[in-house]
């Protein structure tokens, strides 16, 4: 962006054209700029540069600018798609070790990734429309495209600020999501009975923030075994067994107060949920019934 206001500022647009490469950058940096910040990115150093090659490939075929700028947004569609499944990779992996994942705790990372397609689409048009513009039509353009990177940037610093345990949460992940166990033990339900009956004795899924690591800790065994029990004889991840006990609670709660009226966020908040959107969603999704409504159903 800086380099095309200067080849239009400083008339140098017919002998000196590189602005067009630009385009097939955009898609690698927003990939590797998520992989970064959900802390899944493995790849050495060396590999990364690999994904820029195209940049320095294009660099003598400038004077077919449409054309590079075509190759560009291919490019641009292709890692986009990339960086939407990286999201969904974390969302899983979260689910696997942590009982307060919820969808919409992580709405911010798919909203900066629609900022940044947005962001892509609107300096693509730009780009498109170059010899159609005056210099003060392209200096606005410049400016609304500074603004919109600004306002992406300081979206990601809020808000990662505001996920303390982001990182945490995508390095245990990885030990289990990334990396295979060699043998399992052979009898998962002895390893599930052995879970579930040590989560109830102590309460476990009472805790907010429980994620698989302290059920790691209080039972012994390793993580991956672990999940790998409550995969196979629950059918649910960490996030969806523990919730599920919770809203078991809940129910049992509702049953033993039906000649009062309930107070549901209490109840929720007691048995581990640590929100009311989350209580309600999981909640609904898990019985087809909101609180309210099930409550009345009693």
């Amino acid at each position: 962006m800086t380099t095309n206001f200067a080849e239009e500022a400083l008339g140098v647009r017919s002998y000196l054209l590189i602005t067009p490469v630009f385009t097939l950058a955009t898609g690698p940096l927003v990939y590797f700029l998520f992989k970064n910040l959900l802390h899944a990115n493995r790849d050495k150093q060396e590999r990364r540069l690999v994904h820029f090659l195209p940049v320095l490939l294009a660099l003598p075929f400038t004077e077919y600018t449409q054309l590079v700028i075509v190759f560009g947004t291919v490019s641009q569609l292709i890692y986009f798609a990339f960086t939407v499944q990286l999201v969904g990779l974390y969302q899983r992996a979260s689910a696997e070790i942590r009982a307060d994942v919820n969808t919409r705790d992580l709405q911010w990372i798919r909203t900066t990734v629609v900022m940044f397609v947005i962001f892509a689409l609107v300096d693509l048009v730009r780009l498109n429309m170059q010899t159609y513009n005056d210099i003060s039509t392209k200096a606005l353009w410049y400016f609304i495209d500074l603004v919109w990177l600004l306002a992406i940037n300081l979206y990601l610093v809020v808000k990662v600020h505001n996920q303390p345990h982001l990182e945490d949460s995508i390095t245990q992940a990885q030990e289990i999501t990334f990396n295979k166990v060699d043998k399992q033990p052979e009898d998962p339900t002895e390893i599930f009975n052995a879970i579930h009956n040590t989560i109830m004795q102590h309460y476990l899924y009472r805790q907010p923030r429980l994620t698989i690591h302290d059920v790691a800790e209080v039972i012994g065994l390793g993580v991956k075994d672990i999940s790998w029990a409550i995969n196979t004889c629950g059918g649910y991840n960490f996030n969806e067994y523990i919730n599920s006990l919770r809203v078991d609670e809940v129910k049992q709660q509702l049953q033993c107060e039906k000649q009062i009226t309930p107070n549901l966020l209490a109840l929720a908040m007691n048995a581990g949920f640590n929100s009311k959107s989350s209580f309600n969603s999981v909640f609904k999704k898990q019985t087809g019934y909101t609180p309210s409504q099930f409550s009345k159903l009693i």
